[in-house]
């Protein structure tokens, strides 16, 4: 599943838009098998994180990037 949360509307995108946590709410056993890729701002990966974990999916098989502004 691909999910943008800040596409233009007039984009073409006909995916799903928002958030992911809000598209991601199967039972814990069916997401064991997966793996999540996750990028973008740290309190939606976060998020996202444990969004995956509480449905199942190892946190070995989560991969993410933050996006940080570079001022840390």
């Amino acid at each position: 599943m691909r999910v943008l949360s800040e596409e233009a509307i007039d984009s073409g995108w006909n995916g799903a838009r928002g958030m992911v946590t809000d598209f991601i709410d199967q039972p814990a056993n069916r997401w064991q098998q997966f793996e999540g890729y996750l990028c973008g701002p740290p309190p939606m990966v976060d998020a996202g994180i444990a969004k995956l974990c509480s449905l199942g999916v190892p946190l070995t098989q989560i991969f993410y990037d933050k996006f940080t502004d570079g001022a840390d």
